[in-house]
């Protein structure tokens, strides 16, 4: 399928327009800041990036692990003025790229959190009148998808929120459940907060809805570090595909547990009978 989706001729129209719009402003960044001349700069950065890690590598099990954290702290440290020089450089030269590459950015993120400019919205209640008018959908029907859709996002709500607790409660975390459980209803669910202290919900977004589609922290079996580790341990196995697959049966079981009592999602029929009046009406408020 994604053969597919590739060799589509918009697809490739995509791309080769991205390159352009992309390619020709950098270049002309890169011949007057006289970008290529930090080449040599990355390539001794690159060099000590090896010697650090082949280091890090010959270290015993028993090495300090504090010492090769700054060691990487140092190698940084000892490259950070050539990297400000490379972005100084660019900054100087780029006619105002830079700026209103960060502008575009703050735009669609402006976007997230408060809509369209115009001010525009879609009427979900004149949509469904206007199915319903027009015989599109069976109006008992639609309602009844709908009421079952509410109570089960609820019920997700409070198992959400009850499984957070028990959590914090395990680990002995300093928030009470009381708290946990009034973000669980405020915020949608509680979500894992990610580096930086952002979540979902500084871009407008609901972390149950990212979690359906698979790309909040909680939603998958694992996340963060526990996948690296994972990874790690994995590659170390392979050798031994007994203990292998030991392995893979355990993530499988903390996967099943971790959504034991999960409410399910009801099976909704009438209300799919919507999505072309629904885009049509959303490619209007948005353009």
């Amino acid at each position: 399928m994604m053969m597919s989706i590739i060799e589509e001729p918009v697809t490739l129209q995509l791309f080769r327009d991205l390159f352009t719009i992309f390619y020709e402003p950098l270049v002309r960044v890169y011949k007057s800041a006289n970008v290529y001349s930090s080449v040599t700069d990355f390539s001794a950065f690159a060099d000590d990036v090896i010697r650090i890690v082949d280091a890090a590598a010959r270290q015993d099990v028993s090495a300090d692990p504090n010492q090769t954290v700054q060691a990487f702290i140092d190698l940084c440290a000892r490259h950070e003025d050539a990297f400000y020089k490379f972005v100084h450089e660019v900054h100087v030269h780029d006619n105002g790229l830079f700026d209103a590459l960060m502008a575009w950015l703050e735009g669609i993120l402006e976007f997230l959190r408060h809509g369209p400019r115009s001010g525009g919205a879609l009427d979900m209640n004149a949509l469904f009148r206007g199915a319903v008018d027009m015989r599109v959908v069976d109006a008992h029907v639609a309602v009844r998808d709908i009421n079952a859709l509410i109570a089960w996002q609820t019920a997700r709500k409070r198992w959400h929120a009850d499984k957070t607790r028990r959590k914090m409660a395990a680990e002995g975390t300093g928030e009470s459940a009381a708290s946990a459980a009034g973000r669980a209803q405020a915020g949608g669910g509680v979500g894992v907060v990610p580096m930086g202290g952002f979540t979902s919900a500084d871009f407008g977004l609901n972390s149950l809805d990212l979690q359906d589609m698979g790309l909040d922290g909680g939603a998958g079996y694992g996340s963060g570090d526990s996948d690296v580790e994972e990874e790690r341990e994995d590659e170390e196995e392979d050798a031994d595909p007994i203990a292998a697959e030991r392995r893979r049966r355990q993530r499988l079981q903390d996967a099943l547990r971790s959504r034991a009592g999960e409410p399910v999602k009801p099976v909704v029929a009438e209300l799919g009978k919507l999505r072309g009046v629904f885009l049509t009406l959303l490619r209007g408020v948005l353009a």
